[in-house]
């Protein structure tokens, strides 16, 4: 909950003397720095270059003499390599305020003067005031922002044509021990204090330190207000990503990585704010049948076992997902005609033994999808009904993808068939006709509702997917506003992205159009690449605990009406905080954004507050913008005012003893 360690960012560039007066300023500066990597071919894409269009302010002599300035913004508010620091963002002081057990970050750049090489950063224990208690160094996570050639269009589109843009942007965060910088290059650094659950309350304080050639040159005080809040476990929702239990599909074109184990990914993703994972089986257990014809699976050994083992291990709070695909039936197939009573006997007994053994073993039950996005195939809908009644009879919950798209598929025939045996409904989030041709929002919302289902929905932030603050919004403010009918939200994929990593516009599937989701760079240590999560994932993160913060309240209030009825001081609080969420829902705007319309196809759109042209080349400026009210430093702002509100339920509860 970052409080005073970020100044506000501008939402206008200034007014018009001003403007007018950094423009000129920064004419000098190339908007193409030669340090940069050279883009990858990219035939009929555009290449937008970013523009900073501030003059920074004249160094001090301190500044001069080790050779940079550091400077402090919201961590959504993107600084790129040929960011400037802007005379209002000096970085003093790093601050923010965490419940125990939460992560959070805090973010400053280095501008360097000169070039400068071996720069490297660390934090050091924080020190509890007035006490003997710390965070230790080893529970701040120090990560470099690194840059890629990234894709800006949305997915395919007709009409009209989507922009087919990309440019070189901050996309990636990487643990490394130092970096070499050339004059006028800014480094983005990304600090991320992990409060220990059994922290004692107060006000913490350390340093961040800047080196530079092995000598300390810069100190940065940190405080982190620990406060004295449980967040709740959001048990009751489904946040995270497909997950292959292979890094990469076994038939992939892409470049190879080393093996990356699905336990330290699965961890990874938890510790990024993930409830649960879909889990993608290549290879699912293996059925034959015994010398007396009975099915016989072979769980043991395998990629299902594997993956539920390490599904345990790792505690999500939510039950898993469990994508079959195709691949049970095809094994079934050459026992069975699929159209005969022997085939839904094997399947039954396959969809049993591997319940019998969530039971042994005590795994949580994944919640099974039998056929990914079926509505977009031909043949096997005729077995979805069936199968799905199969799933539910050997006692596990059922979900479908795409559900409610492509109606032309004779879908309106064969889909209320699968309505008693289907739990989740998971569908693409729009506002209006997807290209899919799945019914608005609300069409879909009364389905769901009306068939006491549950909805998820997934891959739902393609055109926001390289802006920050809508990766915030959707994973925790969207639930309580637009999404209010939302329990799930699912990503594809963490390590099979359909493009490469590190170039954006190397796509592997042959549509150019298509999603540019990355989640996570996979180690790649022979390269030199150390791997991490991208800036999105650390804004999910922040989106999962805003909606934690929620719902402790919402179980508060819940409470004073169950519990504490008659206590008049209770619910009167209660009631102010009921209050107070719808205040902070209703703030949410996308009217004042001319350039910017809601979709009627599509689930976000996003803009740069500028566009121009320097150098004969096409540049934005100033921020990528989510339309929707709000700045980074509103978010931080409205989860204060819940956190405050939860401490208030704190105090009076203490107070009627109970």
């Amino acid at each position: 909950m970052n409080s005073t360690c970020q100044p506000k960012h501008l939402i206008l560039l200034g007014i018009a003397a001003l403007l007018s007066a950094q423009v000129i300023g920064a004419q000098g500066r190339p908007v193409k720095p030669d340090w940069r990597p050279a883009p990858p071919e990219h035939s009929d894409w555009t290449e937008l270059y970013y523009a900073d269009n501030a003059v920074p302010p004249e160094p001090a002599a301190e500044e001069k003499d080790r050779g940079f300035m550091l400077y402090s913004r919201h961590y959504t508010s993107l600084i790129f390599d040929n960011s400037v620091p802007h005379g209002d963002d000096k970085a003093e002081r790093l601050s923010c305020r965490a419940s125990l057990g939460e992560y959070e970050s805090v973010t400053f750049a280095a501008y360097a003067l000169r070039d400068l090489g071996a720069v490297s950063v660390r934090a050091g224990d924080l020190q509890k005031t007035g006490g003997a208690q710390r965070i230790p160094a080893s529970a701040i996570k120090v990560q470099v922002v690194e840059h890629q050639h990234k894709r800006l269009a949305e997915r395919a589109q007709r009409h009209p044509p989507p922009r087919r843009e990309f440019m070189y942007m901050p996309s990636w965060l990487f643990e490394r021990q130092q970096i070499d910088l050339h004059a006028t290059q800014s480094a983005w650094f990304w600090i991320t204090v992990q409060v220990p659950a059994d922290a004692e309350p107060g006000t913490y304080t350390g340093n961040v330190t800047v080196s530079v050639g092995g000598r300390d040159q810069a100190s940065l005080p940190l405080e982190v207000e620990v406060l004295p809040i449980r967040l709740a476990e959001l048990r009751g929702y489904n946040i995270g990503y497909y997950v292959r239990t292979k890094a990469e599909r076994p038939t992939s074109t892409q470049a190879k990585f080393p093996p990356w184990p699905l336990e330290d990914r699965f961890a990874e993703l938890k510790a990024y704010g993930s409830t649960t994972v879909n889990i993608v089986v290549h290879i699912l257990p293996e059925a034959r049948l015994d010398a007396q014809g009975k099915l016989q699976v072979e769980i043991i050994g395998s990629e299902f076992e594997h993956a539920m083992e390490a599904y345990t291990n790792t505690g999500f709070a939510a039950p898993p997902g469990l994508s079959l695909g195709g691949r049970i039936m095809n094994q079934l197939s050459r026992l069975a005609d699929r159209r005969s009573i022997a085939y839904s006997e094997y399947y039954l007994s396959y969809m049993q033994q591997l319940k019998a053994e969530c039971d042994r073993r005590g795994w949580q039950p994944p919640i099974i999808n039998p056929m990914d996005e079926v509505t977009s195939h031909n043949w096997p809908r005729t077995y979805i009904a069936r199968n799905l009644r199969l799933i539910k009879q050997a006692g596990f919950y059922t979900e479908l993808n795409h559900y409610l798209a492509y109606p032309h598929n004779n879908a309106e025939m064969w889909r209320p068939a699968t309505l008693p045996f289907l739990d989740v409904i998971n569908i693409i989030y729009s506002t209006g006709m997807t290209p899919q041709r799945q019914a608005p929002w609300k069409d879909c919302v009364k389905i769901a509702n009306e068939n006491g289902k549950t909805l998820w929905i997934y891959n739902s932030l393609q055109p926001g997917s390289v802006q920050p603050n809508s990766w915030r919004f959707w994973n925790g403010w969207f639930m309580r506003s637009f999404g209010q009918d939302v329990t799930g939200i699912l990503y594809y994929v963490m390590t099979d992205p359909h493009t490469h990593p590190g170039n954006n516009l190397q796509d592997f599937r042959g549509d150019r159009d298509s999603e540019t989701l990355h989640c996570w760079y996979p180690p790649d240590p022979d390269n030199g690449m150390p791997g991490g999560p991208g800036i999105d994932v650390a804004c999910l993160r922040e989106g999962v605990d805003d909606l934690r913060y929620i719902v402790t309240l919402e179980h508060l209030i819940r409470d004073a009406r169950d519990i504490y009825e008659n206590s008049g001081p209770v619910n009167q609080v209660a009631n102010e905080a009921q209050d107070m969420l719808k205040s902070i829902v209703d703030s949410f705007d996308f009217s004042n954004a001319p350039h910017i319309k809601i979709p009627t196809n599509g689930t976000c759109e996003s803009e740069w507050l500028e566009r121009g042209e320097r150098d004969g080349l096409p540049t934005v400026s100033g921020d990528y913008v989510y339309a929707n009210g709000w700045t980074g430093a509103d978010y931080d702002r409205a989860r204060q005012r819940v956190a405050d509100q939860i401490l208030k339920f704190h105090r009076v509860i203490a107070k009627e003893g109970k």
